[in-house]
């Protein structure tokens, strides 16, 4: 077949494993400096250009990794180790990705994710479907825990203006389910971005501590009720259309990011949904794919 060789996920997640054991050893009393920035800059560069090789391609763009002024690493008392501050954690949590806010929730940072440097304007939302995926890994086996986050998710999706769920499929062991909601008749495109602008404002607002008076009550509760059911989960990663949500555990506690997709990350997702059966290496997966599929994009047009 002419043309060029599009990667194989299990390449992809080969060069990100390696990766991550080369550069994303930043924890501990480790902190997110200058340098730090610029080696995981060209790493990421290097990596995009493994991946794009694979195809044929070459990479061009550098891709720049920005620091969070996130305050001072704090004293672990009686180790006499610095541990990174909650900005720090958060943001070698986003990998390539920009850190919009963050805020404890329970035991858990929650942290809202931005674009990547190098997508910033073209990495544009997706439209309105008539039908979305809600999807979740979780890394359990208790279908009582796992039917908890369903319905959480299924509520987040409603909120949206979507009704389901609807060809449902389940797999056992760690649970990974997968579903449809369909748009409710009498709503339009208008009318559900409206809803998807008010579900992303409330969780923007939730983290950074607003949880009274300027969170709409709706959308507040149904994702305090997600955060719950998620929180006896060790490590999850659960999307309701084009919102993601990734929970794993750090040496601190439990991370959980939270990022609105753009059309070529879902598209992305959809291409390769094993990305999403690894929470720790999710969003790393997801920001290297992306730039590779984004390449094979340019080279096509």
């Amino acid at each position: 077949m002419g043309g060029h060789r599009r990667f194989r996920e299990s390449e992809v997640l080969a060069l990100l494993r390696k990766k991550s054991k080369e550069e994303y050893a930043l924890s501990g009393s480790s902190a997110v400096t200058a340098e730090n920035a610029q080696s995981d800059s060209e790493t990421h560069l290097r990596y995009a250009t493994e991946i794009n090789s694979l195809n044929g391609t070459s990479s061009a763009a550098a891709i720049s990794a920005s620091t969070i002024n996130s305050g001072a690493s704090r004293p672990d008392e009686g180790s006499g180790l610095t541990l990174p501050s909650d900005g720090e954690r958060a943001r070698t949590a986003a990998s390539q990705y920009e850190v919009v806010n963050y805020s404890r929730f329970g035991d858990a940072l929650l942290v809202v994710l931005d674009g990547s440097p190098i997508m910033s304007g073209k990495d544009l939302p997706p439209p309105v479907e008539a039908s979305i995926e809600v999807n979740a890994y979780l890394s359990t086996e208790d279908q009582v825990l796992a039917d908890s986050v369903f319905n959480a998710l299924d509520a987040l999706a409603d909120l949206l203006g979507y009704e389901g769920p609807y060809d449902e499929f389940m797999e056992s062991g760690s649970i990974f389910r997968s579903a449809k909601a369909n748009l409710r008749r009498g709503i339009d495109s208008e009318e559900a971005l409206r809803y998807r602008a008010k579900l992303n404002q409330a969780i923007d607002l939730i983290a950074i501590g607003e949880r009274q008076a300027k969170v709409d009550a709706a959308e507040a509760d149904a994702f305090a009720k997600t955060m719950a059911g998620l929180g006896d989960v060790t490590s999850a990663c659960v999307r309701v259309g084009s919102m993601l949500i990734v929970k794993y555990p750090d040496s601190q506690g439990n991370i959980v990011l939270v990022r609105q997709l753009s059309a070529l990350e879902l598209r992305t997702l959809e291409r390769f949904p094993g990305i999403q059966r690894d929470p720790r290496t999710t969003i790393e997966t997801l920001a290297v794919a992306v730039i590779d599929a984004k390449t094979v994009e340019d080279s096509s047009a």
